[in-house]
């Protein structure tokens, strides 16, 4: 008889011991025996998984933003401007998916974004302000009545 089962990394100890006293008692064919009555030979390996990480591609897809286009172009180069002439890379799939998410499905917007950021030498990528009433985005501050603001 044999019995497996995998344990992933940072689960308790205790998990493990339950399952060799389960396997045990399968052997004994009695719950809660004091001595095996044959050897039992338990076998541990470390197992390393290899789980492809996700790509560029796969965040810019996810998102809606179309898989393999000028999006993916242009965060590319956004990240080597963050990385090289910012000296703030972004590190992990997670933050990029963070910086990307309020473009989701909006592939004109992120692109316009990635380059008024690199353009201005911001670090961050900025939804733009919606004009409001159609004019400059700057109109409702007090302009159109001859007031300061």
């Amino acid at each position: 008889m044999e019995t497996r089962r995998t344990f992933k990394k940072g689960e308790s100890l205790d998990s493990l011991a339950q399952f060799v006293r389960v396997a045990a008692d399968e052997v004994t064919g009695d719950t809660g025996a004091a001595e095996l009555p044959s050897a039992v030979r338990i076998t541990v390996s470390t197992v390393s998984v290899d789980i492809p990480r996700p790509t560029i591609e796969d965040v810019v897809d996810v998102l809606g933003l179309g898989p393999g286009t000028l999006v993916a172009e242009r965060l590319e180069e956004f990240l080597d401007y963050r990385r090289d002439e910012k000296k703030k890379p972004i590190r992990t799939i997670a933050a990029l998916t963070r910086i990307l998410k309020p473009f989701e499905g909006k592939p004109i917007h992120a692109i316009a974004a990635i380059d008024e950021s690199m353009t201005q030498g911001w670090t961050g990528l900025f939804v733009r302000d919606q004009p409001k009433n159609g004019g400059d985005r700057f109109q409702d501050r007090g302009e159109s009545d001859g007031g300061t603001w």
